[in-house]
Order: C-alpha cells, then structure tokens, then sequence
C-alpha cells in the first residue's frame, strides 16, 4: 500500500474515531420531548385583563435527555368564546430549558390558551415555539417547533414538544 493511501485511510479513521462536524444534511436535529410539571403565580383576573403565569415541567426530549423547562407566561384574555361555552386568549411565553449537562435553550412562544369546554374546565395551551440561542452547547441555537401544554383544574401540567434545531 502507498504512503499516501495510508495516510488517507489513517485520516479517515481518526475522523470517524473522534466524530467529525455533522454535514448540513444531519440538521435540524430533532428537540422533541415531553414532560409533566405545574402552572403557578396565575394572576388572571378575568376578560380584557393581562396577566402572568409560571410554567415549570420536567422533560425528557431527544438530543438533550433529561431537562427542566421554566416558561413565563403573559396571557392577554379577551373572553373568545371557544364554541363550548368557555373562553380563548392569546399567550406569549419566553424561558429556557436548563438540561443535565448544565447547557441553557432560550425559546419563547406565541399561542392560545382555551378551555377544553364550558368556563372553569382544564385548558390547553397550543403554541409555536422559537429557540434564539442559550449557553454551553447551545450559545448560538436556533430553532423551532409546536409546543402543546394540557393543564387540568389542579394546575398540573403535561407538556409536549414536537420540532427542532435548524443551527
């Protein structure tokens, strides 16, 4: 074998024992996960108010493993009759998910919160969410994808993430 065809073949060993940079074509990698958690501090008063809510869950989602997500939430509630009696408002929210390895993902996301039915029944929170950035791993993330929040009566939350990193 030439001295050449070693060293390319050495090169490429070396590139696939220590993990070369993922090609263009591997991104997005996927953020999706779920998880279960509490809403608390909600300050919603009733129809045409602005008011704050606190989101904290437990993840698990693939490419980050075993996380915590901390969401604050302004909801603006305009009383949208939701066609079952009850009420939808539109949301924002903006956090960060804090993963084992003790990297940050800063998202935010835009939405609406409704009754599942008549007034006083648990809700939904359907939202888009945005990842600008976060630290360690993740200083300059981006990306985004569907977020999905059940909260019932007791203000337990399941928490469903479904999209991924575009860089």
């Amino acid at each position: 074998m030439s001295r050449l065809r070693l060293l390319v073949v050495g090169a490429v060993l070396m590139l696939s024992a220590f993990g070369a940079a993922p090609e263009a074509s591997a991104l997005p990698r996927a953020l999706s996960g779920n998880g279960s958690g509490t809403l608390s501090n909600d300050t919603c008063p009733g129809s045409g108010a602005t008011c704050t809510a606190t989101l904290n869950a437990n993840i698990v989602a693939k490419f980050i493993g075993k996380s915590t997500l901390a969401l604050n939430l302004v909801i603006v509630t305009s009383g949208a009759d939701n066609g079952s009696g009850g009420t939808c408002s539109t949301a924002t929210g903006s956090g960060q998910i804090n993963t084992a390895n003790k990297s940050t993902i800063t998202l935010n996301t835009v939405g609406a919160i409704c009754n599942i039915g008549d007034s006083g029944t648990p809700m939904t929170y359907n939202a888009t969410y945005f990842i600008s950035g976060g630290t360690l791993h993740f200083p300059a993330a981006a990306g985004t994808g569907l977020f999905a929040a059940s909260i019932d009566s007791g203000n337990n939350v399941i928490v469903t993430l479904s999209g991924g990193f575009i860089k």
